[in-house]
């Protein structure tokens, strides 16, 4: 790998501020596995401001424990009165939220804004 490669980790958690809205990115397979990103992420999502973005379009995979991060991500910035949408879920998000009965709970991002 020469220097202006990046090893791009098969599954994360990451967490961005911009322009007024708090980010969060999620990759590959979010599973129990991911328990301490995901605590991290909860950290900066409580300390982040305005609307709360979950990006979900890189999602590969997600089990009961990535189901109960996304609640508990809409939990948070719901009680906070912060809006949440989902930026271009993928189908395994997708799929799993209308199995569980919660596809109506998260709406998409409007591409106009939040």
């Amino acid at each position: 790998m020469d220097e202006t490669t990046q090893a791009v980790e098969p599954h994360a958690i990451t967490v961005q501020g911009a322009d007024g809205l708090t980010v969060v990115t999620l990759r590959g397979e979010i599973d129990a596995g991911l328990r301490h990103a995901a605590s991290d992420a909860m950290v900066a999502v409580l300390a982040g401001q305005g609307p709360l973005v979950i990006d979900t379009s890189a999602v590969t995979f997600i089990d009961s424990s990535g189901m109960a991060f996304l609640l508990q991500l809409h939990g948070v910035a719901s009680d906070a009165a912060r809006p949440v949408v989902l930026r271009d879920p993928a189908g395994a998000v997708t799929d799993l939220l209308a199995l569980v009965g919660l596809d109506q709970l998260f709406r998409p991002e409007d591409p106009q804004g939040v």
